[in-house]
């Protein structure tokens, strides 16, 4: 007997089932000016702190970002695990400079801050997260979570050109929340950004 193809159930021989999946993936034609769109995304900086999930990815990403033209990033992952610099365990650096690569450890006491246990930082949801910086900025939270934010807003001072070493960063983060003038930005910001 003969079946026309067009009316055979989906599940017989020369018909794709609707949840069967194609057999290759279609291919995307890529063109030169893919990489000026990466280049000038909005996540790609020329100065940035990038924390990456996996040690072995510190330098890795730093090549990346080497070949992209960045000036000044580092690429950071913590012996406890963090994708940020930490305050319980040395942390990994490979630092990208005018495309020179550097890499080294840095402890929570050559930063001069507090070394606490990362229990001592634990956040929860974005609205929790969002009423600890609050606190941070406000001069609450703690002597742990004041740690961190100072090693990471350091971190981000030093590669911004403001601070000659991450440890001066600290100093200068440290200053501008116990001065308030890091909470009147925040103020501002949320003035423009609701304006």
């Amino acid at each position: 007997r003969f079946v026309n193809a067009s009316r055979r159930p989906s599940g017989w021989p020369g018909r794709p089932s609707p949840c069967q999946t194609p057999r290759r993936p279609a291919r995307r034609r890529r063109s030169g000016a893919d990489r000026g769109r990466l280049e000038h995304a909005p996540a790609f900086r020329r100065r940035q702190v990038l924390g990456v999930y996996a040690e072995h990815l510190v330098e890795t990403v730093a090549r990346v970002l080497a070949a992209l033209g960045t000036v000044h990033a580092l690429v950071v992952h913590s012996g406890d695990g963090l994708d940020e610099i930490s305050i319980s365990a040395p942390t990994l650096i490979c630092e990208v400079r005018d495309g020179d690569l550097r890499t080294y450890e840095v402890t929570p006491e050559e930063l001069d801050v507090f070394s606490c246990p990362i229990e001592d930082i634990a956040g929860g949801d974005a609205a929790h997260n969002a009423e600890i910086a609050r606190a941070v900025l406000w001069g609450r939270g703690g002597a742990a979570r004041h740690s961190i934010v100072y090693a990471n807003a350091g971190a981000a001072l030093y590669v911004a050109g403001l601070a000659p070493s991450i440890r001066d960063g600290v100093a200068m983060a440290a200053e501008a929340i116990v001065s308030g003038n890091a909470l009147a930005k925040m103020a501002e910001l949320v003035r423009e950004t609701n304006a």
